[in-house]
C-alpha cells in the first residue's frame, strides 16, 4: 500500500470536510477512498492506494487503509460512540492548517480525488452506501470475505463488443435488490404534460401551408 500518499489524501479529504463542515466520520472516508480507487482503476486498470480491498460485513474494507489514514499527520482520531444499538461513529479532528497536498500530485490523481470528494462527500451516507454497493462493479460481483476484483471494472478506452451479462456474478437478493429500487424509481416518474399553444387565425393557416410544403 501506498502509505504515504493514503495520509496525503486522507489529511486532504478530512480537512476539507472540516473548512466545509461535512460531517466525516471513518465509514465514509473508507468508502470515499474506495471510490477513489474505483474510478483510478477504471482510467488506468490499477488503484491508486494498492490497497487490499475486502467484502467485509456490508462493503469495501482494508483495516491496513483506515490505520494508515488515522495515523497521518495533523489528524486525530475521536473516541467511538455508539449511536444506537451495534451502531458506531468515529470523527476526526484536524490539528494543523489546511495544507492543499493536491498540488504535488499529478493532474489525473488531484482530478479524480477532487471528483469523488465533491461528488460524495456532502451525500448522506445512506446514499453513499447505495451507489457503493449497488452500482460499483467489484461490489456486484464480490464475495463476503473475499478480496475485491476490480478487473470487472469496464475500461473505457476499449471498445465494447456486447453488453456484459451481470446475472451469473450478481447474487438473486442482490438482483431482487435492484430491481426494487428501479421500480421505486419508475413509481416517482410522473410523465410531462401536453403543451396547449393558442393560435389566431392567420396563423394556424400560415402553419398548415407549412405543413402542406413538406
Amino acid at each position: 500500500m501506498n502509505a504515504p500518499l493514503v495520509q496525503e489524501i486522507a489529511y486532504y479529504l478530512l480537512s476539507r470536510a472540516s473548512r466545509d463542515r461535512v460531517g466525516l466520520g471513518t465509514t465514509k472516508l473508507v468508502k470515499l477512498f474506495y471510490l477513489i480507487d474505483h474510478e483510478f482503476y477504471r482510467w488506468h486498470r490499477r488503484t491508486l492506494t494498492d490497497a487490499t480491498w475486502v467484502f467485509y460485513h456490508y462493503g469495501p474494507y482494508c483495516e491496513d487503509l483506515v490505520q494508515t489514514a488515522q495515523a497521518a499527520d495533523g489528524i486525530e482520531p475521536e473516541p467511538v460512540f455508539e449511536f444506537s444499538e451495534g451502531k458506531f461513529y468515529r470523527g476526526y479532528r484536524v490539528t494543523k492548517g489546511f495544507l492543499d497536498a493536491s498540488g504535488r500530485w499529478p493532474a489525473p490523481i488531484r482530478g479524480i480525488v477532487e471528483s469523488v470528494y465533491q461528488r460524495w462527500a456532502p451525500a448522506t451516507l445512506p446514499l453513499l452506501l447505495d451507489h457503493v454497493y449497488f452500482e460499483t462493479q467489484p461490489m456486484l460481483s464480490a464475495t463476503r470475505f473475499q478480496p475485491l476484483d476490480f478487473s470487472v471494472i469496464p475500461d473505457p478506452k476499449q471498445p465494447v463488443d456486447a453488453v456484459r451479462d451481470f446475472s451469473a456474478v450478481i447474487s438473486k437478493d442482490k438482483g431482487e435488490a435492484l430491481r426494487r429500487r428501479l421500480q421505486a424509481r419508475k413509481g416517482g416518474y410522473r410523465p410531462s404534460q401536453p403543451v396547449r399553444v393558442s393560435l389566431d387565425a392567420a396563423s394556424e393557416s400560415a402553419l398548415l401551408a407549412m405543413g402542406e410544403e413538406d
